[in-house]
């Protein structure tokens, strides 16, 4: 009895499916290139436009840039040595996408690899930001920068270690925690400007 290659290709898509990012790319990216972008491009798709939306706060531009992510991650595929996980490989693609738009747009304002201010810790700050409401955090996140959403999205969010975070900005761990702070010392000072005008 023949088996249509139809029913082949379908069997062979239904298998691919099913296994982890890695192995697909490592063993059968060559010969099923196209099955295996489909794959990827369903699992990670929602998740790159969640993440452009939340940093541009514009649906179009999202749009854009979540087609340019993926181009730079199939254009740069082979680059992938599967050390790490690959959804930590999408996250620095997608990251440094949206630097790159960001620096093109003049929006986002580099700061000095240099600059050694220190910022002390404010006792009780993530806490106070734990217990806002989504809707009143919200109205603050719409305050800052598009750089500092993108952080705190990265830490808060997609629940990346410090260490992640530097390697995917090219900075120092302590430059990360510095910006973190300065950026929850910011949301903590919009927070109570907020109460005080209410």
């Amino acid at each position: 009895m023949m088996i249509s290659a139809d029913i082949c290709l379908i069997a062979t898509e239904s298998h691919l499916e099913t296994l982890d990012d890695e192995v697909l790319i490592q063993k059968h990216l060559q010969k099923h290139r196209n099955t295996v972008f489909s794959i990827l491009y369903d699992r990670y798709h929602h998740l790159i436009y969640l993440k452009c939306i939340s940093i541009l706060k514009n649906e179009h531009a999202a749009k854009d840039l979540m087609h340019d992510v993926f181009i730079n991650i199939f254009t740069k595929i082979k680059q992938f040595e599967g050390r790490s996980k690959f959804s930590l490989w999408v996250h620095s693609i997608s990251t440094n996408t949206c630097l790159m738009y960001l620096r093109r747009k003049k929006r986002l304002v580099l700061e000095s690899e240099n600059n050694t201010i220190d910022i002390p810790d404010q006792s009780g700050e993530e806490a106070m930001l734990a217990e806002l409401k989504w809707n009143q955090l919200e109205q603050l996140l719409d305050q800052i920068t598009p750089h500092e959403r993108l952080m705190l999205i990265m830490k808060y969010v997609d629940d990346m270690t410090i260490r992640e975070m530097s390697s995917i900005l090219k900075i120092s761990e302590s430059a990360v925690k510095m910006r973190l702070k300065r950026i929850r010392s910011h949301l903590v000072i919009l927070y109570q400007n907020q109460i005080q005008t209410n």
